[in-house]
């Protein structure tokens, strides 16, 4: 696998990225500012969304998945906190990652008037 759990998180972080999309057949993406940017340029296989699942599933919550097909979650990595949600997609392991920023932004570094 070209990817770890850990290297996505770290590099969302760095791109101050609010969203992080995994699926089998497509390069992970991050999304940024309202755009989707890719994260690296291989695609992912399904071998890889399920290893990266598991890395972030941990077993307890790995057997919970498997049983209901989908799951919410919380994690913390790189002094961050982040939303996980884990399902199915086209018979594949997909997830999605959302960082919980620690801070609170203004109007302006939103983008509101």
């Amino acid at each position: 696998m070209n990817y770890s759990l850990d290297s996505l998180l770290a590099r969302m972080i760095e791109r101050d990225a609010s969203d992080l999309y995994i699926a089998a057949e497509a390069p992970p993406m991050l999304g940024v500012k309202g755009r989707l940017e890719p994260a690296g340029e291989i695609p992912l296989s399904p071998d890889d969304t399920m290893a990266l699942a598991r890395d972030a599933l941990g077993q307890e919550r790995w057997g919970e998945f498997v049983a209901k097909c989908e799951i919410n979650f919380g994690l913390k990595r790189h002094g961050h906190r982040f939303r996980f949600n884990s399902y199915y997609q086209r018979g594949t392991v997909a997830m999605v990652a959302r960082l919980i920023r620690q801070d609170i932004r203004t109007f302006e570094e939103l983008g509101l008037p």
